[in-house]
């Protein structure tokens, strides 16, 4: 990837993610699930690849 095109990439290849990716209470507290950024894209590319194999 071309840390140019994309400036939150890591050196090992993953990003930074510095917003909040759950609710607990609105406006009380907010959680941060540290795996949903490599879960998520882990689930597409799985699909992906069992859609090809038909």
């Amino acid at each position: 990837a071309d840390p140019d095109r994309n400036p939150d990439r890591e050196p090992a290849g993953s990003w930074s993610e510095t917003e909040f990716t759950g609710t607990g209470f609105p406006k009380v507290f907010y959680l941060r699930y540290h795996l949903y950024r490599h879960s998520f894209p882990l689930m597409a590319i799985g699909r992906w690849l069992e859609a090809r194999r038909g």
